[in-house]
């Protein structure tokens, strides 16, 4: 059953007087029928006059308020979970109602006629709704994870004031009204602090609220969520849900990387994790999430577990998920493991996701149930997990960059689809919270609306990075420790848990230098994968080139199938097609700790399959692979006396597949080591990048390799991503270049509208988001916040569709989807939206006549509009 929120007074009423049914008829009866209806409201004259009673301290439902407010500390003796919350918040609706009541009445004295009471039911709000339905079911500014104590009251403040503005316009109250209702405001806001922070000395939930939990709550870290939100008893250890709980806490005593290393020991979860510092901010959906310097603009906070306490413990979280950012290897998917086994069992079930293990195209809530079965062998069903509200169910989606990396489907729409996914539990009677984690970088691929919470964990301080290393320093005693200062004088690797793991294992291999300032994340790779593999070639007859060759082609071939994962059969018919055809793949796999290597056995017998312990391994590889493939295609053209056609049908089939761009930092990788090489072969690329990118159209069709199919792709497809890759070297190669020397008279448009037709969505995402066009010059660019179709606009110098695609995205990006408004009312939805706070016009009236003259200006333009849309003229609207 649908439940009413407590966030406005309707719920609130209702929740409060859950166990108090005469209190609750009582009320019900004198604000005539209101609390307990769930249809248009009857009477509603008389109605609001009963409510308006309550501004009178001397009434019954105010005096009834304060009981109940007084009591609540009591009533939450033994409750947890979603009966718990639904408690908390419904006081804290109640309180701002008694405030402002309390506030009104210091100022002004009210007395309603018939005339007002009717002018007051005639009063018609959004489909249809009473003036006084939409006073008493408005949402009520609740705290949050993004909005504190004080941020909240500030905007209890504002609502105040809108309150406000609604009594003086339908009473004609006499006098300075700005004046009275700025006294009222402040009156407001000192009697809510009152009532606050008296409920704050009997109720954990509201001193969480408050910022006043104790200081040593905050010192350590995450593991206080437990005591913040644990209230309830614990769990039947029968129940499903206590067996979902279990396998979150055997999480945290498994290795932090699930594989055996004859050199170093992986310590346990729960020993080497620590809890991040973050950033905080509320997505304005304008796309600066993804932009690290707008980041370093917002303040660094120490208290994680409080600010999750505030987020679990609000409405906020059961109607839009969290969405957390970091870097790769910046610790998001140990967060998540720890949190799922921290989040205190007797009020949460948690499940966890990991999307690189689950179908990348599936529904949120098919994805949900795999993640399920995968935890408990089959043991527990979602629907499994349905409750009586004893406990708030929350969900872990663990990766949404990788799942976009996983599908060649658009998901651009998946926190969308996760917002869905909340709306039917919720309408279900069974709400669920949700927890999205992302790199910071992937952020701008999908659509993040406005409102959602956003949180960006932070690298370590000096002070992590010495704890980290206690740890790994203890756990491998026996071998060569990385020593601090070492590791400090490389703070952009040492900052970053993934890559300050990486160094620690190189440095336990006695065989090798420790590093230095001058190492770079790419040396660091190089020197990581070429020590394992100098170690291994004593094992077999391999040359470490050799073995570097064959996990580069894995790599590759996860990227050109849009996966995280590659079976061992695929990855032997790859290396088979290339001419490798001495080794097995899980011969080339199994040998490396960096790689997990999964078995699942069939009818048909076993089948194995590899991914890599992060997907930067998998990215580093790809990268070092292309840059010595191109450097051979070079040196085949410009590398002896004469100049000759370059052999590219190893580059061809490497990179005709998938863009690069889908994997953005393997492009940042590209250009690092680019640039290391010197001045001549650069050149040398130069020329034989710029000689393929005129004469792409016309390669030869037959190649080397024509076994080697990754994918479906067709002739189109093919040259479309081939061109693409090109780009993306080239604009690398030397910070962009001038497109007309390359493709006079329209030859770049002509490679656009390739793009368009051969890539999909993603893919064209993808790649529009690494350009920018200044003039003639095509020059590397960061992820911008902007639609695909004004990206390519852009680029192809159409000034005139890149401004009507702006002015559509301003009036349109609010509206909602619906198969029904025909493009007219769609923007008159918009207009009518940015009109109607100015003006005091009924808006219907407003939507129709707006409506219509759009669809005539519509089928006066189509006489001269190739597509028949809103855009052929500008100034023609603003004149109707």
């Amino acid at each position: 059953m649908r439940r009413d929120p407590p966030i406005t007074l309707r719920g609130a009423l209702k929740i409060l007087g859950r166990d108090d049914h005469p209190w609750l008829t009582r009320i019900n009866s004198l604000l005539g029928g209101v609390v307990l209806v769930s249809g248009p409201l009857s009477l509603v004259g008389a109605a609001f006059g009963a409510i308006w009673q309550m501004v009178d301290q001397k009434s019954e439902a105010n005096t009834r308020i304060r009981e109940v407010l007084d009591t609540i500390g009591g009533r939450l003796m033994g409750t947890s979970g979603l009966h718990r919350q639904d408690l908390v918040v419904a006081a804290h609706s109640t309180i701002v109602l008694a405030a402002y009541s309390t506030a009104v009445t210091k100022h002004i004295d009210v007395q309603l006629g018939d005339e007002q009471k009717a002018l007051i039911a005639d009063l018609r709000r959004a489909e249809g709704q009473k003036l006084v339905e939409a006073l008493y079911t408005a949402e009520i500014p609740t705290p949050s994870a993004v909005a504190s104590f004080e941020a909240n009251l500030a905007a209890l403040e504002d609502w105040a004031k809108l309150v406000g503005f609604v009594v003086f316009d339908v009473f004609g109250l006499p006098g300075d009204w700005t004046t009275i209702n700025r006294r009222i405001i402040d009156d407001f806001a000192d009697q809510y602090r009152s009532y606050f922070l008296t409920l704050a000395a009997q109720v954990p939930d509201f001193k969480v609220w408050a910022d006043q939990v104790a200081q040593d709550n905050v010192a350590r870290g995450l593991a206080a969520i437990t005591d913040l939100l644990g209230h309830g008893p614990a769990a039947d250890p029968r129940d499903h849900r206590s067996l979902v709980a279990m396998a979150n806490r055997a999480e945290l005593d498994k290795p932090i990387v699930d594989a055996a290393d004859s050199l170093v020991r992986f310590p346990a979860v729960s020993d080497v994790f620590l809890t991040p510092r973050y950033r905080l901010t509320l997505s304005g959906g304008e796309g600066r999430i993804s932009n690290e310097k707008w980041w370093q603009l917002r303040p660094v906070h120490h208290d994680l577990a409080v600010m999750l306490a505030r987020h679990f413990g609000t409405p906020t979280a059961l109607t839009r998920p969290l969405l957390l950012l970091g870097h790769p290897g910046a610790g998001k998917s140990v967060l998540m493991t720890a949190l799922a086994a921290m989040l205190p069992a007797s009020d949460y079930t948690v499940v966890r996701v990991r999307l690189r293990h689950v179908d990348a195209g599936a529904s949120v809530a098919g994805q949900v149930a795999q993640a399920l079965e995968l935890a408990t062998n089959n043991r527990v069903a979602w629907s499994d997990l349905d409750g009586s509200g004893d406990t708030v169910r929350v969900v872990l989606l663990d990766g949404l960059d990788e799942l976009l990396q996983a599908t060649t489907a658009d998901r651009t729409g998946y926190l969308r689809d996760v917002e869905q996914f909340q709306r039917t539990e919720a309408a279900m009677g069974q709400p669920v919270a949700v927890v999205v984690t992302s790199r910071t970088l992937v952020a701008d691929r999908v659509t993040v609306q406005p409102g959602t919470p956003v949180v960006k964990i932070e690298e370590f301080d000096v002070g992590q990075i010495k704890a980290w290393l206690s740890v790994w320093n203890r756990t491998n005693a026996d071998t060569r420790s990385l020593p601090l200062a070492n590791a400090l004088a490389l703070p952009g690797l040492a900052r970053q848990p993934l890559l300050l793991m990486m160094l620690a294992i190189y440095c336990a291999n006695p065989g090798v230098p420790l590093p230095d300032a001058g190492m770079s994340l790419a040396d660091l790779y190089d020197k990581l994968l070429t020590s394992f593999a100098q170690r291994e070639i004593e094992k077999s007859a391999d040359s470490v080139d050799k073995l570097l060759w064959r996990l580069s082609i894995a790599a590759i071939g996860m990227l050109n199938r849009g996966a995280q994962y590659l079976s061992e059969a695929d990855l032997t018919a790859d290396l088979a097609a290339l001419g490798d055809k001495s080794l097995s793949g899980g011969q080339v796999l199994s040998q490396f700790f960096f790689i997990h290597a999964s078995e699942a056995t069939t009818a048909r017998g076993s089948v194995r399959g590899y991914e890599f312990l992060h997907a930067t391994f998998g990215e580093y590889l790809v990268a070092s692979r292309v840059v010595e493939v191109l450097r051979d295609v070079a040196d085949s053209s410009h590398g002896r006396r004469a100049i000759h056609e370059p052999d590219d049908d190893l580059l061809f089939a490497l990179l005709s597949h998938q863009p690069l761009a889908t994997q953005r930092p393997t492009i940042e990788f590209i250009g690092e080591q680019l640039r290391l090489l010197d001045a001549d072969e650069r050149e040398s690329i130069e020329r034989t990048l710029d000689h393929l990118l005129r004469t792409f159209r016309r390669r030869n069709p037959v190649n080397r390799y024509p076994t080697y199919l990754p994918d479906a792709s067709d002739q189109v497809t093919g040259l479309a991503t081939y061109s693409a890759n090109l780009v993306l070297l080239r604009l690398h190669l030397a910070a962009g270049f001038d497109h007309e020397k390359l493709w006079p008279d329209g030859g770049w448009e002509a490679v656009l509208r390739l793009w368009t037709a051969g890539l999909d969505q993603q893919g064209l995402s993808a790649v529009v988001r690494c350009l920018i066009r200044r003039g003639d010059r095509l020059e590397p660019a960061g992820p911008p916040p902007a639609h695909t179709a004004l990206l390519v606009a852009g680029l192809s110098g159409d000034t005139w569709t890149a401004e009507r695609i702006r002015l559509g995205t301003v009036f349109l990006d609010d509206v909602p989807r619906s198969g029904d408004l025909r493009a007219p009312k769609m923007l008159a939805h918009a207009i009518v939206g940015i009109l109607l706070p100015k003006l005091r016009v009924d808006p219907a009236y407003l939507l129709t006549e707006i409506t219509e003259q759009l669809f005539e200006l519509q089928r006066t333009d189509q006489v001269s509009s190739p597509d028949g849309d809103l855009g052929v003229d500008v100034q023609r609207p603003w004149r109707a």
